[in-house]
C-alpha cells in the first residue's frame, strides 16, 4: 500500500458532517531550521474544545502544542502529510522517517479492540511512524530536556513521561519517549459503542447490553447482531425500533438460555461492524458518554502539575477475567514483558514483534559469548549447532538438532523480516503470539547448559 492510499482512505471513510471539529495535541523539535514531529495526536470531536484546551509551551528546542482544528483545517492539513509535512498552529512541522530520507509508514486502521482503549470509543484511526524520536531530537537534547523538564518555566513536566501523559489529556498517553519511534495518530470516534454487557454472571435471568450512543436522533442505521456462536445466522436487532431507556442509551435484554459463552455480540453502525465482543472481552467500564463528550475537562494547563499529575495516573484496577487474551503478558518471559509490554498494549505491534526477537538474539550472544558481528541465523548456529554449539539445551541429539533448526528459524523468519522493513501487524493476538514464541524461545535459553571446551589435539600434556 503506498503512502497515499491510507490518508486518502482516511479522508474518504469520515463522515465529516457529524464532528465539529478535532482537538490536536503534538510535541515537535526544532533541529537546523526545520521543525520534526516527535508526537501527535488528533481527535475529531462532536463539540469545540473549551479555551483552557489551547496550550503553547516551548523549552530547549522542544514544542509543545494542543488546539482545534475546524473540520475544513484537518482535512486541509492531513492533505498535506502526502507531502511529508503537516500544517498546524502556524508551524510546518516536518514527517520524515530519517534525516533526509525516507517517508513514514502509513497505515489505516479499524475494528480493532485496542483502538478503543486508546481514547475510550471505538474509532477509525490513521496512523503513521518514522525513525526513533530521540534521533529527530538529537540523544544530547533528547536526555538535556529530559533532565530539565522538572523544573521547566512556566510549566514542569515529569519528564518524558509528564508530557506524554499531559499532550493524552484524559486518555492514554500519546506515545512519547525513550526509544520509541516518532508517532502520528488521527482518530474518527464511531457515534455509538457498547457501553456494558451483562452476561447474566450478576444477574442469572435477566442478562442485557447497554449500547451508547453520541448522537439524538441516531443519523444512521445502528444493529445490534447477536451470534450464538452456532450455523445459524445471527439475530439483527435494529436499534432504533428499540425504546432508549435514557437519552443516548438503550438496554437490550439478551436471550441466553445455554452456554452463554459461546455467544458474540457485534455492533454494526451503517452496516459496519465496529465492536465484537464475547464474554471474558476487555472491561467495558471505560470512558461514559458524558466523560467523553467532556474529555477535554481535567487538563486545564493553569493548575498544579502535582493536582494534573495524580489525576491523569490514577485508574481503577482491572476486573478479574476482563483483560483480552492478547494482553494476559505475566504468562510470559520476564525479559519479554518488560521490553515489549508496553508496545504491546499501546498497539505498536511491529516494534514488540521485532523487540522481542532482538531479546532472543541478545540472550544466545550472552549466553554464548559471542561478538556484537555475529547476527541471526549465524549466531544460532554458533550457539545451537548439535554437536559443536557452545550451548547445550538437550541430551538428546535429535532434540539438539530440532533446536537449532528452531532458533533459525525463528530469527529468519520472525525478526528478519522487522528488521528490513515495515511489516505492518496489525492484529493484537497475531502480535501476542509471536510474542509468546519468543517467551518459549528464553525459557529454552534459561535452561541451557555450557558446552565445556573441547581439548585441544595439540595441547600439552600434563
Amino acid at each position: 500500500m503506498s503512502q497515499r492510499e491510507p490518508i486518502d482512505a482516511f479522508l474518504s471513510d469520515v463522515r465529516w458532517d457529524l464532528y465539529a471539529g478535532a482537538t490536536y495535541a503534538l510535541s515537535f523539535v526544532a533541529k537546523d531550521g526545520v521543525s520534526h514531529n516527535l508526537a501527535c495526536r488528533i481527535v475529531l470531536r462532536l463539540e469545540e474544545a473549551p479555551p483552557e484546551w489551547d496550550f503553547a509551551f516551548d523549552f530547549e528546542g522542544l514544542s509543545i502544542r494542543r488546539g482545534w482544528f475546524s473540520t475544513i483545517e484537518l482535512r486541509t492539513a492531513l492533505a498535506s502529510l502526502q507531502e511529508d509535512h503537516l500544517l498546524v498552529a502556524g508551524n510546518r512541522v516536518r514527517f520524515r522517517a530519517d534525516e533526509g530520507h525516507g517517508k513514514y509508514s502509513w497505515i489505516l486502521n479499524s475494528n480493532l479492540g485496542w483502538l478503543r482503549k486508546r481514547i475510550g470509543w471505538p474509532s477509525i484511526q490513521l496512523k503513521g511512524w518514522g525513525g526513533e524520536q530521540s534521533h529527530r531530537c538529537g540523544y544530547a537534547l533528547h536526555d538535556r530536556v529530559a533532565r530539565h523538564l522538572p523544573v521547566a518555566k512556566p510549566r514542569p513536566f515529569r519528564g518524558w513521561e509528564g508530557v506524554a501523559a499531559f499532550l493524552g489529556g484524559d486518555a492514554e498517553p500519546v506515545p512519547l519517549g525513550p526509544g520509541v519511534r516518532a508517532d502520528f495518530e488521527c482518530y474518527a470516534p464511531t457515534y455509538a459503542r457498547i457501553q456494558e454487557v451483562d452476561w447474566g454472571k450478576h444477574h442469572p435471568h435477566a442478562p442485557s447490553v447497554a449500547v451508547e450512543c453520541l448522537l439524538n436522533p441516531v443519523p444512521g442505521d445502528l444493529t445490534l447482531l447477536i451470534d450464538a456462536g452456532t450455523a445459524d445466522a445471527p439475530t439483527s436487532v435494529a436499534l432504533a425500533e428499540q425504546p432508549q431507556t435514557e437519552p443516548h442509551l438503550w438496554e437490550i435484554p439478551l436471550d441466553l438460555p445455554t452456554q452463554p459463552e459461546r455467544y458474540c455480540l457485534m455492533l454494526a453502525v451503517d452496516g459496519q461492524v465496529v465492536e465484537r465482543v464475547e464474554p471474558g472481552d476487555f472491561d467495558l467500564q471505560s470512558p461514559s458518554l458524558h466523560q467523553f463528550a467532556k474529555s477535554l475537562r481535567g487538563s486545564d494547563p493553569g493548575e498544579e502539575y502535582s493536582e494534573v499529575e495524580s489525576r491523569i495516573m490514577e485508574s481503577a484496577p482491572v476486573a478479574e477475567g476482563s483483560r483480552p487474551p492478547s494482553l494476559g503478558l505475566d504468562l510470559l518471559h520476564p525479559t519479554i514483558v518488560a521490553r515489549c509490554g508496553d508496545q504491546l498494549r499501546q498497539g505498536y505491534f511491529d516494534e514488540a514483534i521485532l523487540n522481542a526477537f532482538k531479546s532472543v538474539e541478545e540472550e544466545l550472544r550472552r549466553r554464548s559469548d559471542a561478538g556484537h558481528a555475529v547476527v541471526g541465523v549465524v549466531l544460532a548456529t554458533k550457539a545451537l549447532q548439535p554437536e559443536t554449539g557452545s550451548l547445550i539445551v538437550s541430551a538428546v541429539p535429535a532434540e539438539r538438532e530440532g533446536a537449532h533448526h528452531l532458533f533459525r528459524g525463528a530469527l529468519g523468519f520472525f525478526k528478519n523480516p522487522q528488521s528490513h522493513r515495515f511489516v505492518g501487524v496489525r492484529d493484537e493476538h497475531v502480535a501476542f503470539e509471536l510474542l509468546a514464541v519468543a517467551s518459549a524461545l528464553m525459557r529454552i535459553l534459561d535452561a541451557a547448559e555450557r558446552r565445556a571446551p573441547i581439548p585441544r589435539d595439540d595441547a600439552p600434556s600434563a
